[in-house]
């Protein structure tokens, strides 16, 4: 899903794996150093979700995630792919709890909302509760604030 490749020869050699092959050496392992894959997209294209990617830019910054549209993340690999298949996504949500739902086929998920406009409702925006109901697979996940 994350289609891993490692960086192309033909690119411009970042400093940091010129680095990293430099202190390979120091320690005698110059042998087994190799570039390791990484989920970047090295050329225009799509993934194997259908969203378009941009190739990497080469800046160096490949394993920590540079927003030049060619990182192959959560959000444009396993989250587009279940979006695909018909999972439903929730986002500024705050589950708040999760209970089985009254015939016993799947769940009641309580949350409050906290997407844009609702700050217009002051205080009650953080205390009133909706409901979904999931009866295949939840996930639940929280984002870094």
């Amino acid at each position: 899903m994350l289609q891993p490749s490692t960086y192309p020869e033909q690119l411009p050699r970042p400093e940091k794996l010129t680095h990293l092959q430099d202190q390979s050496s120091l320690f005698g392992e110059t042998a087994r150093f190799y570039r390791a894959p990484l989920t970047i997209s090295f050329a225009k294209g799509r993934n194997n979700t259908g969203v378009a990617m941009q190739p990497n830019n080469g800046t160096g910054h490949e394993c920590t995630g540079l927003n030049d549209g060619s990182k192959n993340s959560v959000a444009v690999t396993y989250l587009t792919d279940a979006w695909n298949w018909g999972a439903e996504i929730f986002c500024g949500c705050e589950v708040r709890f999760i209970q089985q739902a009254p015939d016993k086929k799947g769940y009641l998920i309580h949350f409050a909302w906290h997407g844009g406009g609702r700050s217009v409702f002051q205080d009650e925006f953080k205390h009133q509760l909706f409901w979904v109901k999931a009866v295949c697979i939840t996930l639940l996940g929280k984002t870094a604030s």
